[in-house]
């Protein structure tokens, strides 16, 4: 009750997946017949599964890129950002702000995908990051400054109540 947020800043995945089909790595490029870094995550799910925002946002394209097929950025606070990629339908548009777990698109298999999955990416500053490491040091969002008076008071409420509860003694009528 000190005014610290529980929520993490980050999901630990943007999906319900059965699997992870392809890690961050160096891979032998399945469609480029050629050895090359995997800067994502591949989580294998079943077409039209919900793709969600691991974070707050906003959303900075939204459409068809080459490779990626249809695709989803999402620029968070502190020089983040996350790309939900090989999405077969996009829920989402430039400019829109989404709140952590939102729905932006649905999983897919276009652009050089070999079978439905979503291919996601966190970079930090342009940088790709493992987005398993990154998800795993995930700090907490903290209480926004205007709302803190408002906790301040609902939480001395509530822990005044929890102390009077406390003292309670449970008799039984006989």
């Amino acid at each position: 009750m000190d005014g610290k947020s529980l929520r993490r800043a980050y999901l630990g995945s943007p999906l319900a997946f059965t699997r992870i089909s392809s890690g961050f790595s160096m891979r032998f490029h399945p469609i480029l017949q050629k050895w090359r870094a995997h800067l994502g995550t591949d989580f294998a799910a079943p077409i039209g599964t919900p793709a969600r925002t691991v974070g707050d946002g906003v959303v900075s394209f939204a459409g068809s890129q080459t490779g990626y097929g249809n695709v989803v950025f999402v620029k968070h606070r502190n020089g983040h950002e996350t790309v939900y990629a090989h999405l077969s339908r996009v829920n989402a548009r430039v400019g829109q702000r989404v709140a952590q777990g939102d729905t932006i698109g649905l999983v897919g298999a276009t652009g050089w995908a070999t079978g439905p999955h979503l291919h996601f990416e966190f970079r930090v500053n342009g940088v790709h990051q493992d987005p398993m490491t990154i998800a795993r040091q995930s700090e907490t969002v903290p209480v926004p400054m205007a709302a803190l008076p408002t906790f301040k008071r609902l939480a001395a409420v509530v822990s005044t109540q929890l102390q009077a509860a406390a003292t309670i003694v449970q008799t039984r009528a006989e």
